[in-house]
């Protein structure tokens, strides 16, 4: 099968559903990036303290900190959804035709970014 029909108004319902849980994810995996980030700071301003007071004492280097870079900042694809909304609702068809792709982006939620948004609601979301 490579295209399905869908009634507008059922079809606006599932994206709006989607783009909901979507938005609410981002939130909460945004909001753990911000906690981690700030603990990441801490053990930085730690370590910085600990590499001066041991080079102090005896003339060696010893800066051993953490990236920031490990912590890439969650991405919110909001505007995905938005968009699909938009033009549902200035579409002045009642039945929407949807491809395999469409279809598995929109209805099944799906994207080509869901594994890396997912990677990361698992490593900042306070609900895992």
């Amino acid at each position: 099968m490579h295209q399905v029909t869908l009634d507008k108004g059922q079809f606006l319902k599932i994206i709006l559903k989607t783009r909901e849980l979507h938005v609410t994810e981002y939130h909460e995996t945004y909001e753990g990036w911000l906690h981690q980030l700030e603990e990441h700071a801490y053990l930085v301003v730690d370590r910085i303290a600990e590499a001066k007071l041991q080079y102090s004492h005896r003339r060696e280097p010893c800066l051993r900190c953490p990236s920031f870079g490990q912590l890439s900042e969650p991405e919110s694809y909001e505007n995905d959804y938005d968009r699909a909304v938009r033009m549902l609702e200035l579409s002045v068809d009642n039945r929407i035709v949807l491809t395999r792709e469409e279809f598995s982006n929109f209805v099944l939620d799906e994207w080509r970014w869901t594994e890396s948004f997912k990677s990361k609601v698992a490593i900042y979301s306070r609900r895992t």
